[in-house]
C-alpha cells in the first residue's frame, strides 16, 4: 500500500516498480523511492520509448508543454503539499510570469494531469510526489533551484505577514 502511494498510483511507475522487487524487496525498493527516476528504469524495450522508464514517461509528458507551461511546472516544485492560485502567482511571478501567464499556465498543467486541482470555493492544487521529484530533476538541469526556492519562500514569507496582520486587526470576540 506505501509502494502505491509513493508512486501515485501511477500504472507505469507501479510496474517498473514490480519489475524491480526481485533485486530489492519491497522494503528497500519502497526507500529508494526518493530517487525514483533512477531506480524505475527497466520496462518494456519493445514498447514506446515512454515506457521503457519513468523520466522517458515524463519527458514525453513535458514536450507536450510549451515553453511557459514547462517553467511554470519546474518552479511548482517547492509547493509540498498543495498551493492555492494566490500563492502559485505570488510565487512565480517575475519579470517573465506575471499573475494572468502563471494561471494560464496553471490550467495548461492541469488539463495535462500534470497538476492536481481540488475543486472546492477556493480550488487547491497540488503536485504529486513523482511530478515534484521530476520538477526537481528539470530545476537542477537548468541552474534554477534556488530561484525557485527564494521565489517560494519570500511569496511564502510575505503571506505569513498579511494573515499575521489580519489576526491581529481581528475583533477578540471573532
Amino acid at each position: 500500500t506505501a509502494l502505491c502511494r509513493r508512486l501515485d498510483g501511477i500504472p507505469l511507475a507501479l510496474q517498473l516498480a514490480a519489475g524491480r522487487l526481485a533485486m530489492f524487496g519491497i522494503d528497500q525498493l519502497c526507500e529508494r523511492l526518493s530517487d525514483r527516476y533512477r531506480l524505475l528504469t527497466r520496462g518494456t524495450q519493445a514498447g514506446p520509448r515512454r515506457h521503457q522508464s519513468l523520466r522517458a514517461c515524463m519527458d514525453a509528458s513535458l514536450a507536450l508543454l510549451d515553453d511557459v507551461e514547462q517553467l511554470v511546472l519546474r518552479r511548482l516544485e517547492p509547493f509540498e503539499g498543495g498551493f492555492t492560485l494566490e500563492m502559485a502567482t505570488a510565487a512565480l511571478s517575475d519579470r517573465q510570469l506575471d499573475a494572468w501567464t502563471v494561471a494560464e499556465a496553471l490550467e495548461g498543467l492541469v488539463d495535462h494531469s500534470l497538476v492536481q486541482v481540488d475543486a472546492e470555493d477556493r480550488p487547491r492544487y497540488r503536485l504529486f510526489d513523482g511530478i515534484r521529484a521530476y520538477g526537481l530533476l528539470l530545476l537542477e538541469e537548468t541552474g534554477e533551484v534556488e530561484i525557485a526556492r527564494r521565489q517560494h519562500a519570500q511569496a511564502m514569507g510575505l503571506l505569513f505577514d498579511r494573515a499575521e496582520r489580519a489576526l491581529q486587526m481581528m475583533p477578540d470576540a471573532r
